[in-house]
C-alpha cells in the first residue's frame, strides 16, 4: 500500500536570551535530542473489494518507496500500514435493536430461572419449595462454575460451615461433599497453582443487613413510632413517601366526616401538651407527675489526641480502613450513606455500613436534605445497626447530592439544619456529629454563625471544611 507522510516540525536551536524568555514565562526548555518527531496519521486507500490498493509517486512503485518509508531517517519508528477495506460492509440497522417490553420480561425470567437459589448455594432448604423463581439444579451449577482454588476453605477450618457453600472456591475441601478421591480433587482444580495456606482465625463482619429487614422497608411496614412523634413535636410534615401507615389497611378504611377528623387532631393536640406539661402543672391524686420522656443515656466519646480517618467515598471501603487501622488509625468512618436509600432497603447502600471487629471505634456518616427523611433513618440505624457515633453530612458538593437539597445545600437553609439536628439527636442512644462547609459560596459566609448554635441542637462535634461550596476542592482552604 501507498503510505503518505508528511515533513516532520522542525527545531529551531534558540539563543540563551530567547532561552530566558520562555523560562520567564513559564516554559521548560527541553534538548533536541529529547523530542520525538512529528508524524502525522497515515493515509492508505482501498477498492470496493476490501484490498489495499499500490499507487505510484513520483513515478515509482509503491512497493519500492514503502521500503524507503520504512527506513526514513526523520523517524526512527517502524510504519505499519492501516487496516482498511471495512467501509463498505453492510451496517446494522439500529431500529433492528429495539427490543419489546414482552422480550424483555421473558428474557428477565429466563435469566432468573438460570440463576441459582442463594439458599441452595448455602446448603439451606429453600422456604418457597416448588415455586421459587430460581434454580435448584446444584449438579448444574458445579458443572458451569470455575475450576476450585487448591487449599483449605478458611470457613470450614474453623468454622461449623461455609456461608457460601457450593458457590465457595474452595468447594471441595469441604469435608461433608464426598470429594475425598484425590483423582476426582485434581480434576476440579486448577493446576500448578499454589495451594491457600490455611486460617487460624476468621473474624466475621459486622452491620449484615437482613433480608427481613429489607422486605418490611420495601413494603414499607416498617414502624417508625419514635420518629412520628418527635417530628410532630417540631411540627414537621411526613412526606408521602414515608408515611407509617399500611397502605392497604388505609385502602380498606372509610373516609371519615369532617367532625370525625376534627376531634382526633383535637385529641392528638391535647395528649401532645400533656407530654408538655409540667411536673408542677400535672397532679395526680395529689402527687406532681413527670409524663415527659427521660432524656436518652448517650455514649461518650473521647475525640481528643486520636487520628481520625475521614469518610472518604468511593475510597474509604472496609478494606481500605483495615489497612489504615493497622497503620495507626484511631477513629475510621464509612462511607458517606444516602438517607432515601436506606430507607428503600437497597442493597448497595446498607453495604457502606459494614464494619470489622478491628474498628472499635467506628462510625458511619448519612446524608439527607430532609427532617423526616434524616429522622427516620436515624431511628431505623439505632435500633439495627452497631456503631460508635453517627455522622451528617452537610458539606457534599456534588450536584447530585445538592438538588435533592442535602450536602451543601443546606447552608442555605440553616433552619432545617437545626430541625435535622435536633430531631436526630433525640432519636440517637450515641453521639451524634456533623460536617460542613464554610458556606456555599464566598460571598455568604455562615459557619461562624452555626457553631455556636450546634451543641445546643444536639451536635456534640463538627468537622469543618475550609472552602466554600463553590469552590468544589479547587484552591487553598480557608481556615
Amino acid at each position: 500500500p501507498t503510505l503518505k507522510m508528511t515533513s516532520t516540525v522542525a527545531v529551531v536551536p534558540r539563543s540563551p536570551d530567547e532561552i530566558q524568555v520562555l523560562l520567564d514565562k513559564g516554559y521548560a526548555p527541553v534538548r533536541q535530542e529529547f523530542l520525538r518527531k512529528f508524524v502525522e496519521k497515515q493515509q492508505a486507500t482501498s477498492d470496493c473489494s476490501g484490498e489495499l490498493k499500490t499507487e505510484v509517486i513520483d513515478g515509482t512503485d509503491a512497493s519500492a518507496n514503502d521500503d524507503v518509508a520504512k527506513s526514513d531517517e526523520t523517524t526512527n519508528i517502524p510504519l505499519k500500514p492501516k487496516q482498511t477495506g471495512y467501509e463498505d460492509m453492510p451496517k446494522e440497522n439500529p431500529k433492528s435493536k429495539k427490543v419489546s417490553n414482552r422480550q424483555r420480561k421473558r428474557e428477565r425470567k429466563e435469566e432468573r430461572a438460570s440463576a441459582m437459589c442463594s439458599a441452595h448455594l448455602s446448603g439451606t432448604n429453600c422456604k418457597y419449595g416448588d415455586s421459587c423463581r430460581f434454580s435448584h439444579d446444584v449438579e448444574g451449577f458445579l458443572k458451569s462454575k470455575p475450576l476450585d482454588i487448591p487449599g483449605t476453605c478458611p470457613f470450614s477450618s474453623v468454622t461449623t460451615g461455609c456461608p457460601y457453600g457450593v458457590a465457595c472456591r474452595f468447594y471441595r475441601s469441604h469435608g461433608s461433599n464426598g470429594f475425598a478421591d484425590e483423582a476426582a480433587d485434581k480434576e476440579g482444580c486448577h493446576q500448578g497453582v499454589k495451594p491457600y495456606p490455611p486460617v487460624a482465625k476468621v473474624e466475621t463482619e459486622i452491620n449484615f443487613f437482613s433480608k427481613d429487614l429489607q422486605c418490611e422497608l420495601r413494603r414499607r411496614t416498617y414502624r417508625f413510632d419514635a420518629a412520628d412523634l418527635k417530628l410532630r413535636e417540631l411540627g414537621v410534615t411526613a412526606t408521602k413517601g414515608y408515611r407509617n401507615e399500611d397502605s392497604s389497611a388505609a385502602a380498606n378504611q372509610e373516609p371519615q366526616n369532617q367532625e370525625s377528623r376534627e376531634e382526633e387532631h383535637q385529641e392528638e393536640q391535647e395528649a401532645q401538651a400533656a407530654k408538655r406539661t409540667k411536673p408542677d402543672d400535672a397532679v395526680q391524686g395529689g402527687v406532681a407527675a413527670d409524663v415527659r420522656e427521660p432524656p436518652r443515656e448517650r455514649k461518650i466519646i473521647d475525640f481528643s489526641n486520636k487520628l481520625y480517618l475521614a469518610p472518604l467515598t468511593t475510597l474509604g471501603n472496609l478494606p481500605y480502613r483495615r489497612i489504615c487501622k493497622r497503620l495507626g488509625a484511631d477513629v475510621t468512618c464509612g462511607e458517606m450513606a444516602m438517607c432515601t436509600n436506606l430507607l428503600q432497603g437497597q442493597t448497595s447502600e446498607w453495604a457502606l455500613l459494614r464494619r470489622h471487629p478491628e474498628e472499635d471505634l467506628f462510625g458511619i456518616q448519612v446524608c439527607g436534605g430532609y427532617p423526616d427523611a434524616v429522622a427516620k433513618c436515624m431511628e431505623l440505624l439505632d435500633k439495627n445497626v452497631d456503631c460508635d457515633f453517627v455522622d451528617i453530612n452537610m458539606g457534599c458538593p456534588i450536584d447530585l447530592v445538592c438538588n435533592k437539597g442535602a450536602g451543601s445545600s443546606l447552608l442555605k437553609k440553616p433552619k432545617r439544619i437545626e430541625t435535622i439536628l435536633r430531631a436526630s439527636s433525640a432519636l440517637l442512644s450515641r453521639p451524634l456529629t456533623m460536617k460542613t462547609r464554610i458556606g456555599w459560596d464566598d460571598n455568604d459566609p455562615v459557619a461562624h454563625e452555626i457553631f455556636p448554635k450546634l451543641r445546643e441542637w444536639g451536635a456534640v462535634a463538627c468537622t469543618l471544611h475550609g472552602r466554600t461550596r463553590a469552590q468544589r476542592y479547587t484552591r487553598l482552604a480557608d481556615w
